[in-house]
């Protein structure tokens, strides 16, 4: 069984850099909609300044997690069985 949430494949030094860039997201998008930016927008620029810090600095673990339950899912479904 996998310990799922238990350990970050991040130093403590990257965590705290990854918490102050969500803040500034954060504190970004209240800028945007105090300038008038619809949801969309708003949502828009969320999704793509947390998918830019997912590249910049990468959780390991939480990619080994989502590989795992990728693998998991084609196993499932490749033995003729469906969960969707």
């Amino acid at each position: 069984m996998t310990d799922i949430g238990l350990k970050s494949g991040m130093s403590d030094e990257d965590k705290l850099g990854r918490a102050i860039a969500l803040r500034a997201i954060a504190e970004k998008t209240k800028e945007l909609e105090a300038k008038g930016a619809s949801p969309m927008e708003q949502q828009t620029f969320v999704q793509g300044a947390r998918r830019e810090l997912a590249r910049q600095k990468p959780d390991i673990r939480k990619h080994e997690l989502s590989n795992e339950a990728a693998r998991r899912y084609k196993e499932y479904n490749s033995q003729g069985t469906s969960i969707f």
